[in-house]
This record gives structure tokens, C-alpha cells and sequence, in this order.
């Protein structure tokens, strides 16, 4: 208990700001606490009017699921995915706009010949001005076989998958990567359906805006136009990766070199492991010695043999650790040949 008139005084001023200091955390904590009610409830009569809407008008019983998981999703998406949220660039300055659409899109599409070919910094801009970003969730089809290819997806986050012609095994593809762009430079139908495995950020370039651009910079039409021709001539080489000769990424990129630089490290992580492992089975070895009489090469004479048999005890005391190192050694030896195969069998 405070004793003096000083004490005293700071006794009362500490507990008026902790006062305070705890009534602005609680009054924060039900601040966020009432902004999430407030979301949730908002997100559940959106949810009872499209219920509502849907059952009035005889909706199919899977088309009313694929409606409730895309809300769901997007309100998922608000709440926790908020660096996938775009809503803010509304609000700036039309300058500050193109530059932030621009730095989204740019190095995207520079990865593609035919844009890396154009050279021109007002083109690329007109174009990321008019991109396009698309969000799925997994499950959803991005793109579907058959239907007329309008536009290229550039994908930026999540993963996708595919399963070719006459193939038993799902193709899956990461960012950065790209398909549909065989129709900006004729008209094609998509040739694969391809499926979003998780949450997906794509942003699409339309077919009219590379007419439009072509009207607009003359210097985009000769470029164009070769592409053209060796798409209409099936010399598809200048949109291939020049090292697995496949679609879809630039060099940089590519999945094969991605593939041959994880092995090159496993192999060496395992070589690693096997280097560290015979060293410390020669350590082991070291410290405990196989047998007495690896010490000496000589034979025994009559008295040493006397001695051993009065040192018996001790001789066999020694064994006994010979045989814990072993143990020892063999268990990691199987460790880490277990450890390989489920890597191996992983890969």
C-alpha cells in the first residue's frame, strides 16, 4: 500500500489510465466484433433473397448449388483473400489507375512473344488498361472445350488443370502461364476444358482489343500479321517454349527446368544426408572399437591369455557398447533409406 502522498498520487494516475487503456481495447475488440455481425448479416439476406429468388422461379437443384457456392465464395474472398480484392483502384486518380493496372499487367503479358515482339510502351499500356481480372473457385471452368475462343487467360494466382486428348493423367499449371492465345491472331475454338483446383486470379486480353489495337498503332500490324502466318501456316514454333517445345509459358518459366532444378537438389540433400551419415557411422566406429583384438595384429601369448581371462568382465563390458553402435548406425542407415523411397515415390 502506497505510504506517502506521492505514491499516493501515482497509485490514482495509473489506475485512471489503465482505465482507459482498457476501455479502448475492449471498445476496438467490439468494433471489429460489430463490423463482422454487420457483414454476416448483410451476406445472409443476400443469401435468403437469391434462396428466395431461386426456388420461386424453379431453378435446378445444381444450378442453385453452383449459385450458393460462387457467393460463398465471394464472401469468403472479402473476408480473408483481401489482397485478391481490387475494389480500392476505383477510388484513385485516373493517373494513379493506369499506373497500378499497368504494373499488374505488364510483366504478364511481356512474357508472351507476340507482346515481347510489339516494343511499343503506349500499346502495352492501351492494353493492360483493357484487361480484364476474373476470379474462379475450384471446381469452376475457366475456359470449355468447343466454345468459340474470344480472349487469352493470363493467369496470376492458384492453380489449373486439364486433362489432353487421349490422356488417363490432370495436367495442372501454375502462374505464370497463359492459354487461348492462338485466338488473337485467328478465330479457333478452345480445344481443352480447363478447371480452377483452387482459388484463381486470371485477367483476360479480348480478341477486339488487339483489333482495336491494331487500328490504333499501325506499327503492331506487321507484327501481327507475321504471327499470323505462321499460325495459319502451323509454324507454331515462335509460341512454343524453345526447351519442352509446349504452349503456354515463356522460357524463363518453363516447368521443365523447374523439374530438373528440384532433382538437382534432391540429389544433392541426399548426397548430403549420405556424406553426413558415413561420417558418423566412422565416428561410431571409432569410439567403440569392433573387437580387442583389431588393436594389436599379434597373436597372444600364454600370460596375456592368463591376464584376459582374469580381465573377462571387463573385455565383454567393452563389447556391449561395439554392438549399441552398430544398432545405432543401422537404424539411421534404414531411416534414411525409408525417408528416400517416400520422397521418391512422392515425386
Amino acid at each position: 500500500q502506497p505510504g506517502n502522498p506521492i505514491e499516493r498520487t501515482y497509485v490514482v494516475v495509473m489506475m485512471i489510465l489503465s482505465v482507459f487503456v482498457s476501455s479502448i481495447v475492449v471498445g476496438e475488440v467490439l468494433l471489429v466484433m460489430n463490423r463482422q455481425s454487420e457483414m454476416s448479416m448483410q451476406f445472409e439476406d443476400e443469401m435468403q433473397q437469391c434462396r428466395e429468388f431461386l426456388v420461386a422461379r424453379e431453378m435446378p437443384l445444381s444450378l442453385q448449388v453452383r449459385v450458393y457456392r460462387f457467393l460463398e465464395g465471394q464472401h469468403r474472398l472479402q473476408r480473408r483473400h483481401r489482397s485478391l480484392n481490387r475494389d480500392f483502384i476505383g477510388n484513385l486518380s485516373g493517373w494513379l489507375q493506369v499506373q497500378v493496372v499497368e504494373h499488374l499487367h505488364k510483366d504478364h503479358l511481356l512474357r508472351h512473344p507476340f507482346f515481347k515482339a510489339i516494343g511499343l510502351a503506349e500499346a502495352m499500356r492501351q492494353i493492360c488498361l483493357e484487361c480484364k481480372a476474373m476470379f474462379f473457385h475450384a471446381g469452376d471452368p475457366v475456359v470449355e472445350e468447343a466454345h468459340l475462343a474470344l480472349c487469352a487467360h493470363f493467369l496470376v494466382s492458384g492453380k489449373v488443370r486439364t486433362r489432353p486428348w487421349r490422356a488417363s493423367n490432370w495436367q495442372y499449371f501454375r502462374p505464370p502461364c497463359w492459354f487461348g492465345d492462338k485466338s488473337f491472331f485467328v478465330d479457333t475454338l478452345y480445344s481443352h476444358t480447363i478447371f480452377a483446383v483452387s482459388q484463381t486470379e486470371t485477367f483476360t486480353v479480348m480478341k477486339a482489343t488487339i483489333q482495336r489495337l491494331i487500328e490504333r498503332f499501325p506499327q503492331v500490324a506487321p507484327v501481327h500479321e507475321q504471327f499470323r502466318q505462321k499460325v495459319l501456316s502451323d509454324d507454331l514454333d515462335s509460341l512454343r517454349c524453345p526447351h519442352c517445345m509446349e504452349f503456354g509459358h515463356s522460357p524463363e518459366h518453363c516447368p521443365s527446368v523447374y523439374q530438373e532444378d528440384e532433382h538437382k537438389d534432391k540429389d544433392v540433400s541426399r548426397n548430403g544426408i549420405g556424406s553426413r551419415v558415413s561420417l558418423m557411422v566412422k565416428g561410431l566406429a571409432m569410439t567403440f572399437p569392433s573387437s580387442p583384438r583389431d588393436a594389436s595384429s599379434e597373436e597372444p601369448t600364454s600370460k596375456q591369455l592368463s591376464e584376459g581371462s582374469e580381465n573377462q568382465p571387463s573385455q565383454c563390458s567393452e563389447q556391449r557398447p561395439t554392438s549399441n553402435a552398430r544398432a545405432v548406425a543401422s537404424a539411421v542407415l534404414s531411416a534414411i533409406r525409408v525417408k528416400g523411397s517416400r520422397r521418391s515415390a512422392l515425386s
